[in-house]
């Protein structure tokens, strides 16, 4: 007998969960009863074991929000930050798409916040979890950009005698080039890939379908759950893993995220306001204030971040052992 296409991707996603072998032989000898069993096992297992990393991360006034990223005092400066890094890689004539990557994980984390919203109102842990998780890749993924892509201050005045016909502008760095993908972005431009094809949809509605139960007891699931269900869910799990041990991992603060937003705002606004002031001026002081100030906190941002993306990246990625749960 031959595997189905959900039993043969079900296969490949214990392989890829679990460390002990399983053959197609001993799959298919399996009774439908024993799939179910081996699925509740082995998602209920993923998701424990990310519990206690997830307990210790501090969403601060994301969960209050309820689902609805428009209701955050914080929304306006990411929208504006966003649109500002989209204008001002124009006007530097570069393509980076982790710009456009960032604005389609908003559109679809507001396309989605009715989802979220409900699951907020009946206490679902893994809508909240997949909510705040979401929201927090945001708004900390916008700040690293900001961090490793803007120049803050025009290199003229960084001379030790600037000329005062220049003034302080914003601008991509033009050393900009894409080493690596960071693992943040990453996880979003997939979650924006699963919108896309659907799978993001289908995880919410295995979500909604099962029972709300704490956090640390796991995902309940029905003894009906089909092995389509928890293929969906085996697919999606990863983004919420990665995110999980990043966040843990490089102990990133969304204070921090937020006040970088808050600072590229201030100062772009100072610098339409005051282009060409002499640098004696004391609007010029306030520009080069702000410059300052966010130059100091994007440093600090982004060194917190590479710093832990390696380890969170690597524990990501270990299997569940016997140890953790026996499947067979």
């Amino acid at each position: 007998m031959n595997l189905t296409r959900d039993d043969a991707e079900f296969l490949s996603l214990i392989k890829e969960n679990y460390s002990e072998p399983i053959t197609t032989y001993k799959y298919m000898n399996l009774s439908e009863s024993e799939k179910i069993s081996i699925s509740k096992g082995l998602v209920d297992q993923i998701y424990m074991i990310m519990a206690e990393r997830y307990k210790s991360i501090n969403f601060e006034m994301i969960p209050k929000s309820l689902g609805k990223i428009r209701n955050m005092r914080e929304y306006e400066n990411l929208v504006a930050s966003l649109d500002l890094l989209s204008n001002i890689a124009k006007d530097s004539k570069q393509i980076i798409p982790e710009i456009d990557i960032l604005q389609t994980a908003l559109r679809n984390i507001i396309s989605f916040e009715d989802i979220f919203y409900v699951g907020f109102m009946r206490k679902n842990s893994p809508i909240i979890m997949t909510y705040n998780l979401l929201t927090m890749a945001l708004y900390c993924g916008t700040s690293l950009m900001i961090s490793v892509l803007v120049d803050y201050i025009n290199m003229g005045v960084r001379d030790e005698e600037p000329r005062p016909s220049q003034s302080i502008d914003i601008i991509i760095n033009t050393k900009y080039k894409r080493h690596h993908s960071y693992l943040m972005i990453d996880a979003l431009k997939r979650f924006n890939d699963q919108v896309k094809d659907g799978t993001f949809q289908r995880a919410m509605q295995m979500y909604n379908k099962q029972h709300s139960r704490p956090l640390n007891e796991g995902v309940a699931l029905s003894t009906g759950l089909v092995i389509a269900g928890v293929v969906v869910l085996l697919k999606f799990i990863p983004i919420v893993k990665e995110l999980i041990y990043l966040f843990y991992y490089t102990r990133l603060q969304l204070s921090e995220a937020l006040a970088i937003q808050a600072n590229l705002i201030n100062g772009n606004l100072e610098a339409l306001k005051n282009r060409g002031v002499s640098k004696e001026s004391k609007v010029y002081k306030i520009q080069k204030w702000f410059a300052d100030k966010l130059t100091s906190l994007s440093e600090k941002f982004a060194f917190t971040y590479e710093k832990g993306e390696k380890k969170a990246e690597i524990e990501s990625k270990i299997k569940l052992t016997p140890e953790d749960i026996m499947l067979f």
